[in-house]
């Protein structure tokens, strides 16, 4: 939201807004931008607001109630992503996981040779310090929030789908549900709009047929499009060879952020870049050897004791056992996992398929630490809770050290004892198990 709202005020708009936490980096940039940003929610901050937007999670607020009563425009989230999406030709990357880094790499490749876009992604880019910038090129590059029906408020030029993964899946939304919203967004493609689909995903199948008119392909399929094979897989960089089925190798990547699934997500900003832009490749790698990657995405943060210590905001068992493959394959390192689930419903939902990603990679890691959900999501009562979880965890795997806690403290004082020179430790959640991370990196060890 803070990304949108940024963009709203610099096409001189007034803006204001309320977060439970002003002191993040997003809103202090909105405060830096003149926008006012008050603290918590109520009634009261709506003052002479003309328009109202709001994120699904706050779709039943107060204030949301209270400006519909009085005559309000109030929309959502996507439907003003939209109305600003109409203003240039759009290229929108919706799906499961990877989104955000398709998307801020698609934005940062356009940027870098001279096609000044908007973008907005959902995820501080660290070559602008921001998610969202204005620019006065004909492109705007969107990460869509939500695979469901509110894509159908985006129209795309370009649409880039990552992928349909079983953990986005819950009880309340089917697979076939958010396959058939995707399918709904392409075909709302103009006749000369094209689909740029992940091949490596078998459950875009559906997808892929159903368009293949107006679709192209990548993956590490041999028969995408643009593919790719690896060569290095290190722990805080990617080497690896492009081919393209029309003009063979195109050359090599050497990219600074590590992963396979960063590496695919290069690969889908590279598509549409070079095969459907025509940006020259030549263009293309040497600026991919700049990128700086986004926060929060397997991000490197510091040292402990001679240990490097890694966070992710990853809340699906899909995108935790792609970070925990990143982490372990790159590294070979002695690994300490600190787990916060952001979702309570989430872990409900998928409890079983977050048991089976933690059990698979359990003996990579060294020790594993849980922690309760944040207090405001404790709203959702569950039967289960997050030590319930452990113990099941402990009793399935035979693992030793597996810890629940019920403070963040307790996770500080148990990392530094135990992690020891030249371990890994990556912190996985939300925007609060960062703040450990950086904790963690600030202490002293006691001899």
């Amino acid at each position: 939201m803070s990304g949108l709202a940024l963009l709203m005020k610099k096409q001189g708009y007034t803006v204001s807004g309320c977060d439970t936490d002003i002191s993040s980096a997003p809103c202090q940039q909105l405060i830096y931008e003149e926008c006012t940003i008050y603290g918590g929610h109520h009634i009261s901050h709506l003052k002479a607001a003309q328009v109202i937007v709001y994120t699904s999670a706050y779709k039943k607020t107060d204030e949301v109630s209270y400006a519909k009563s009085h005559n309000n425009i109030v929309i959502s989230h996507a439907e003003l992503l939209g109305q600003l999406l109409r203003q240039s030709y759009g290229i929108v990357v919706a799906g499961s996981h990877g989104k955000t880094m398709a998307a801020g790499l698609t934005a940062y490749l356009l940027r870098s040779t001279g096609y000044h876009p908007r973008f907005l992604v959902n995820g501080i880019m660290r070559n602008y310090r921001a998610q969202a910038c204005f620019g006065d090129g004909a492109w705007f590059v969107a990460q869509a929030r939500k695979s469901d029906p509110s894509l159908l408020h985006l129209p795309a030029t370009l649409a880039l789908i990552t992928g349909v993964d079983d953990e986005h899946v819950t009880k309340h939304q089917d697979k076939a549900a958010v396959t058939q919203s995707l399918d709904n967004f392409l075909q709302q493609l103009p006749f000369y709009g094209i689909a740029v689909i992940c091949k490596d995903n078998v459950n875009t199948k559906t997808l892929r047929n159903a368009h293949q008119h107006h679709a192209i392909t990548y993956g590490f399929d041999r028969h995408a499009d643009m593919y790719a094979e690896i060569v290095t897989l290190g722990a805080h960089h990617s080497i690896f060879n492009v081919f393209c089925k029309t003009q063979g190798l195109l050359g090599t990547i050497t990219l600074p952020v590590p992963g396979m699934q960063t590496v695919q997500s290069a690969l889908g900003a590279l598509t549409i870049c070079h095969n459907i832009i025509g940006i020259p490749f030549k263009k293309l790698a040497p600026a991919l050897q700049r990128f700086e990657g986004i926060e929060r995405r397997f991000e490197h943060l510091g040292t402990f004791n001679n240990a490097d210590i890694f966070d992710d905001c990853s809340d699906h068992p899909g995108s935790i056992d792609a970070i925990l493959t990143t982490a372990y394959n790159a590294t070979r390192k002695n690994l300490h996992v600190v787990f916060q689930p952001e979702h309570p419903t989430r872990l409900d939902d998928l409890w079983q398929e977050f048991q089976d990603v933690f059990a698979r990679h359990a003996d990579q890691i060294k020790a594993l630490h849980f922690l309760p959900f944040l207090p405001q999501k404790e709203e959702a009562q569950l039967d289960l809770t997050i030590c319930d979880f452990t113990e099941h965890l402990s009793k399935q795997t035979g693992h030793k050290n597996i810890y629940c806690y019920q403070q963040a403290e307790e996770v500080i004082d148990a990392l530094a004892s135990h992690v020891e020179a030249f371990d890994l430790v990556i912190t996985i959640g939300p925007k609060e198990v960062r703040k450990l991370s950086q904790q963690l990196i600030k202490k002293k060890r006691k001899n």
